[in-house]
């Protein structure tokens, strides 16, 4: 039985430049519930893993054949996701007794499809030097993330704004975006490292403190913070917390100015 069953809808762009294929995802939505409202923004620095497994002609499509430049369909959330999903669930079920009920869309810094972070950086960098300006824009780079407008278009209508990148990859944006969140602190959602770099959800699961801090942030945010401590097989509370510790979010921003 499939623990996470919430359908995520995405757009998936196929560009061959010389002998090498690039994907590009875009329009990345994680459905909960029935609801067509946005309760949620997710920005991190590049999508992975997620496939449309279960849609027919999704093989051919990966691997090159056809004509077909995009493919728009819906499958199930992969790592990362389902740790974003399990975060928003904990933390709704802490602050509210209920299930969330709406959209959380994800924006990358880059739209390319990599699955190694090391090579992220340096694919984006000769994309742009490869694609015209309106290709950049809608292909490699989503102006919500690019485009200061564009992210407080979309900022203002969500609930909460959740934020986690990989270290040491786009650094100047993810500087960019963190400034830009200024005015979103009470709604922010961050999950500190020892470094106090915004951790990347894939990070969650494995290093229980992180996931146990987005929780109790999104618990924060959700307005009642003080009920009882998140109790779950992944991410029981860790000593080093205490029930009144709060994420420094505020210090988040300053170290990021």
């Amino acid at each position: 039985m499939r623990k996470y069953t919430q359908i995520v809808t995405a757009r998936m762009t196929r560009m061959k430049i010389e002998n090498d294929l690039y994907f590009f995802r875009q329009r990345t939505h994680i459905r909960f519930g029935t609801s067509e409202s946005v309760i949620g923004i997710v920005f991190m620095t590049n999508p992975g893993s997620f496939e449309f497994k279960q849609t027919s002609g999704w093989n051919d499509f990966k691997s090159g054949l056809g004509n077909q430049e995009f493919m728009e369909a819906e499958s199930y959330a992969d790592v990362t996701m389902q740790n974003i999903i399990e975060v928003i669930n904990q933390g709704f079920r802490q602050s509210t007794m209920h299930e969330p009920d709406g959209i959380v869309k994800i924006f990358n810094i880059s739209n390319l499809v990599q699955t190694d972070s090391k090579k992220v950086s340096t694919a984006h960098t000769k994309l742009r030097l490869y694609l015209g300006e309106e290709r950049i824009m809608d292909m490699l780079e989503d102006p919500v993330v690019h485009s200061k407008i564009g992210f407080h278009e979309e900022c203002n209508q969500a609930m909460f704004l959740m934020m986690g990148f990989v270290r040491n990859v786009f650094p100047e944006h993810i500087n960019r975006l963190v400034k830009w969140a200024e005015p979103y602190e009470d709604k922010l959602i961050v999950a500190l490292d020892n470094k106090k770099h915004p951790s990347h959800p894939r990070r969650w699961r494995t290093e229980k403190d992180l996931g146990y801090q987005a929780v109790q942030r999104i618990a924060d945010v959700e307005g009642e913070a003080e009920k009882k401590k998140v109790e779950t097989i992944w991410w029981s509370p860790p000593q080093i917390y205490k029930k009144t510790d709060k994420v420094d979010v505020i210090g988040l921003l300053s170290v990021y100015r």
